[in-house]
């Protein structure tokens, strides 16, 4: 009876095989390897390369940015120090001599424009001649000046030059122009020397006849 089963099993197992089938379970297929995968690792490797490379870049040039504005900053600052260090620190103040040589600079230009407000005046027909007969009698009252030039009259001034090196001119003078009161009461005085020798040019003047833009 046994021996009948084996048969019988193997018959059944011949049979069964020949038409295509097995006791033992079937395996599941292997997968096939792909290189897709392979692929990608060194292209996305590349990619974060090159990213981090221009990140690198940016940050560099930044940082020389910062570096060049730092730079101007500090030489904005030492300007500004320069500054504040000179309006803070007084000029020293002049010696003597260019106290006198400003004082004299000044005085040489107020000077020339006296002069050429005399230039610009024109001659009136009666307070010219009559003026100038004036100053002329008050003149032969004072010795040391007696040597003065031309007298020139214009519209509200006069024009003289003398020879200060004459005895008693420094005496003399001051009775002189208190002489002319209110008709000429304001005068001045250019002292030059020419040729070597030392003459005063005299603007005698009545401010009350002067144009109001020239009145002082």
């Amino acid at each position: 009876m046994t021996y009948k089963l084996v048969l019988l099993g193997g018959a059944a197992a011949s049979l069964l095989a020949v038409a295509g089938y097995s006791l033992w379970p079937a395996r599941a297929p292997r997968p096939t390897p792909t290189t897709g995968g392979a692929v990608e690792a060194p292209v996305r490797a590349a990619t974060n390369d090159a990213e981090s490379t221009r990140l690198q870049n940016d940050l560099s040039n930044l940082r020389s940015q910062v570096k060049d504005v730092r730079s101007q900053l500090s030489m904005v600052q030492a300007d500004l120090n320069q500054r504040a260090a000179a309006v803070q620190q007084p000029d020293p103040p002049a010696s003597p001599e260019e106290q006198r040589a400003k004082t004299q600079e000044r005085r040489h230009a107020h000077l020339a424009e006296v002069a050429a407000s005399f230039e610009r005046e024109q001659h009136d027909a009666v307070w010219a001649p009559s003026t100038t007969t004036f100053v002329q009698e008050k003149l032969k009252g004072v010795p040391a000046l007696s040597g003065a030039g031309p007298i020139d009259c214009r519209t509200s001034m006069c024009r003289f030059e003398v020879d200060p090196n004459q005895d008693g001119f420094d005496k003399q003078l001051p009775v002189f122009l208190h002489s002319l009161g209110d008709t000429l009461p304001n005068a001045e005085a250019d002292y030059q020397v020419v040729n070597g020798k030392g003459h005063y040019t005299f603007f005698l003047k009545d401010n009350s006849r002067a144009p109001t833009s020239e009145a002082k």
